[in-house]
């Protein structure tokens, strides 16, 4: 316990927290994200109270190996070199000692939480109802512009630059698989090998609309500006297509996820003033899966968490919810995805500059140039394990995370947080680490909620158990 107190005194004087999951109140080694979160009233049982606790103690392992990458040199050296087994031991041990602890269960159903990313009192001041009013208008003259775009056969509309089709290459499309292994919880359970074929499976082709050097995809890194600070942007020389599993909770059962994403080195200002534009911008597609790996549901946001669109897969139907009559921001539901034939992917459509997604479908534009990309699976176990921990330049020795303790990017401040602060979301607009997307300016939503589809979305006959 007190080589942990260590470690996070010099992670907190350094300022390096990984703040992917959140620390559980007075237990140390156990952090939870919003999934985790969710059980943690339902730990009646021996069997899934020990699940739940591995769960949380591997989401702390992985944060604190972020942690300890990113603290300056000559603290970890004074941690010792095998800080990280020494606290792989003792979480271990303590982990252990908390399963016998009758009182655990109650304390976790009060404490086990994730932050709400939304700040209450800037709505307050900001006067949320009526500027959220204002806010609402101009979201949904957005929505206009942009669903009709959705119906629009792929390539209709010539690109400002060179259409170029993102692939994988040459893979098995595989439209079924056994069942996912579940724990005690119920929860699927990714190995290593089964993770690398789903991702393959569902990888989508990401046709991007090139017409500058913004619009090439590539592996995020850090730059250094002449005053030392930094700045983000991505090496375009690594191409990469990032993939990590999720779970969420549908329809009673727990449903397994890919979740893709593409960084850009900027989002490209359209005019003179743009308060959009910015170093560094991200694509995430999130691919919901049955239990035997066909795709019921597809969602896709900006690295942001702005613009959340959903395509359900038929059986799978939106239906009405409070939300599209009372003022607040619906689940934006352009179409319905289509049903992928054997060998068939989805094809996404990506403009130039602001990468909005405008089209999704099956077939690659005609003229499109086929370019190749490799996958980037989690390291050691852990999702954007790279991006915890990037070189810093000039310095061989010396790592930086991508993301601040807030979850946000350092340096992807866009303008447009000067004007929807009232909307309660920090910094509206900067690239957000996985845990921190918040996706309704009016209202209240988080991409990673594992109720986000109960609501809306019915299963109709695609629910097998």
């Amino acid at each position: 316990m007190a080589l942990d107190q260590a470690v996070a005194r010099a992670v907190e004087t350094h300022g390096v927290q990984d703040t992917e999951a959140a620390p559980v109140p007075g237990l140390p080694f156990l952090r939870v994200d919003r999934l985790l979160a969710s059980y943690r009233s339902g730990l009646a049982s021996r069997d899934a109270l020990a699940v739940w606790l591995d769960r949380a103690a591997e989401l702390d392992r992985q944060g604190r190996a972020g942690e300890l990458a990113v603290l300056p040199t000559a603290v970890r050296r004074a941690l010792g070199d095998g800080i990280a087994v020494e606290l792989a031991a003792c979480r271990t041990m303590v982990v252990r000692a908390y399963a016998d602890d009758p009182s655990l269960p109650d304390r976790l159903a009060a404490t086990a939480a994730v932050p709400d990313r939304y700040s209450a009192s800037a709505r307050a001041v900001g006067l949320y109802p009526i500027t959220g009013a204002g806010v609402g208008i101009g979201i949904w003259r957005w929505e206009r512009a942009v669903l009709p775009r959705f119906d629009r056969p792929i390539g209709a509309v010539p690109p400002d630059g060179e259409w170029i089709a993102w692939d994988i290459g040459p893979s098995a499309v595989a439209t079924e698989t056994a069942p996912l292994p579940r724990d005690a919880l119920g929860l699927p359970v990714f190995s290593d090998a089964v993770l690398d074929r789903l991702a393959r499976a569902h990888a989508p082709i990401v046709v991007i609309d090139t017409a500058t050097e913004d619009d090439r995809p590539g592996h995020p890194v850090w730059r250094r500006r002449p005053d030392g600070s930094f700045i983000p942007g991505v090496d375009r020389r690594r191409l990469v297509l990032f993939v990590r599993p999720a779970i969420t909770r549908f329809g009673g059962r727990a449903r397994p996820q890919l979740v893709y994403t593409v960084w850009f080195d900027a989002r490209t200002p359209a005019g003179r003033f743009d308060p959009y534009a910015g170093p560094l911008d991200g694509l995430m597609w999130r691919v919901t899966l049955d239990d035997r790996g066909r795709p019921l549901l597809y969602d896709s946001i900006h690295a942001c968490g702005c613009y959340h669109l959903f395509f359900p897969v038929p059986p799978v139907t939106r239906v009405p919810v409070p939300a599209d009559a009372d003022g607040e921001e619906a689940l934006l539901t352009p179409r319905p995805a289509p049903v992928l034939e054997p060998g068939q992917r989805m094809v996404l459509m990506v403009d130039a500059g602001t990468h909005y997604l405008h089209r999704i479908g099956t077939q690659v534009p005609e003229g499109a140039t086929p370019a190749q990309w490799p996958l980037a699976l989690p390291v050691d176990g852990v999702p954007d394990a790279e991006l915890r921990r990037l070189p810093v330049p000039g310095e061989p020795q010396r790592r930086l995370s991508l993301f601040r303790p807030d979850g946000l990017v350092a340096g992807s401040d866009r303008l447009e947080r000067y004007y929807l602060w009232p909307m309660g979301i920090a910094s509206a607009g900067a690239m957000r680490q996985w845990g921190h997307h918040a996706t309704a300016f009016v209202g209240r939503r988080h991409f990673d909620d594992p109720f986000l589809f109960d609501a809306a979305f019915d299963l109709g006959s695609s629910d097998i158990h």
